[in-house]
């Protein structure tokens, strides 16, 4: 793999988190316009929120990752293809979603493991974290 090919992947990466951002609201969005229920149930606001958070943050650490890419490109361009190797962009690719998926994970857990003062559904299109921290019963100190 060589220099291009790495950036490359981390381009193809993006573009699939991008995606997978965007689209992790989108299908429950769709089916409200057309249903007559507008509830979310508590495992698919669980999921939802799990989905969403994760792009986006996975997206944001990967960009972050490829700035300093371009930051070592502009600055040191005769060593660029020395200190950026196919194996910094593995590495790279594997710690922007390792970084996403694990702080986000524990977040949703212990946001799900609140207790609620009414139903099972929450009433929104869009799981967030504030609207669903409104809604416990719990203290939710630790949670913000």
């Amino acid at each position: 793999m060589t220099v291009a090919a790495g950036m490359k992947a981390c381009m193809g990466m993006l573009s699939f988190l991008d995606a997978s951002y965007s689209s992790a609201a989108t299908p429950k969005m769709l089916i409200n316009f057309q249903a007559e229920s507008k509830a979310t149930s508590y495992l698919g606001c669980a999921a939802q929120m799990l989905l969403f958070v994760t792009f986006g943050t996975t997206e944001s650490i990967l960009l972050a990752a490829m700035a300093y890419d371009r930051y070592i490109a502009i600055y040191n361009p005769l060593l660029y293809s020395v200190s950026v190797s196919p194996r910094v962009y593995v590495s790279l690719i594997v710690a922007s979603y390792v970084s996403g998926i694990l702080p986000v994970s524990v977040h949703t857990v212990a946001t799900f493991s609140l207790s609620f003062c009414a139903s099972n559904e929450i009433r929104h299109v869009f799981c967030d974290i504030p609207p669903l921290l409104d809604l416990s019963c719990s203290d939710t100190y630790t949670n913000y």
